[in-house]
């Protein structure tokens, strides 16, 4: 019996120090007079594993994928990112015991891109019905081509603004070289009467 207090009085304080001042203290504080961690541990499993809160979880799960949308890579923000978004909630999904079908998985997915540049990699999913049937190959498939498209994109935008460079310098140094002409030509003519002035008497 000393046994099973020592070890309730260390299940405490360990649930102590990982709710103290976060929103799960509440569930712990009840019990801190007689420092009974089962009766804590028993507080926090009714409350986060109960069916209110399961509910509220699946519902938060299935707003992240409804709200969820790649427009192209962004800063902070690449298509990865969106992968991610998509794989926490169907693995949060699993774990409340609501699977979605993997069609589905692919539906959404497919829905919240609307990056003109993905349009062709879509349709290629949607003709595939290997991948309209897997979610892990639609995600390996469209990561490896949209960072391609990426890239290409990138690429052809390097090139055009090198390419306008050249022709901007290309213009200035024609025109200075026609200014430079044209400025040898004023100045290099000179008139002759313009020299010492000679009296010739005849």
């Amino acid at each position: 019996m000393v046994e099973f207090n020592t070890n309730n009085g260390v299940v405490y304080n360990l649930l102590q120090s990982l709710t103290l001042n976060g929103p799960a203290w509440s569930w712990v504080n009840g019990h801190q007079r007689t420092r009974n961690g089962r009766g804590a541990w028993q507080a926090l499993v009714a409350y986060y594993e109960g069916d209110a809160m399961q509910t509220r979880s699946k519902q938060e799960c299935y707003e992240a994928i409804a709200k969820a949308t790649y427009q192209g890579a962004r800063r902070n923000f690449d298509f990865n990112a969106y992968v991610t978004i998509h794989q926490k909630a169907h693995q949060d999904l699993i774990r409340l015991g609501e699977p979605i079908p993997e069609n589905k998985k692919v539906r959404d997915f497919l829905q919240g891109i609307t990056d003109p540049q993905c349009n062709s990699i879509k349709l290629n999913v949607i003709s595939n019905q290997a991948f309209m049937n897997s979610f892990a190959q639609t995600i390996n498939y469209m990561a490896n081509a949209t960072d391609l498209t990426t890239r290409n994109s990138t690429s052809s935008t390097r090139q055009v603004a090198q390419a306008t460079t050249h022709g901007n310098q290309n213009n200035e140094n024609t025109t200075n070289r026609g200014r430079g002409r044209r400025d040898r030509g004023g100045h290099g003519h000179r008139s002759r009467g313009c020299g010492r002035g000679r009296n010739y008497n005849h």
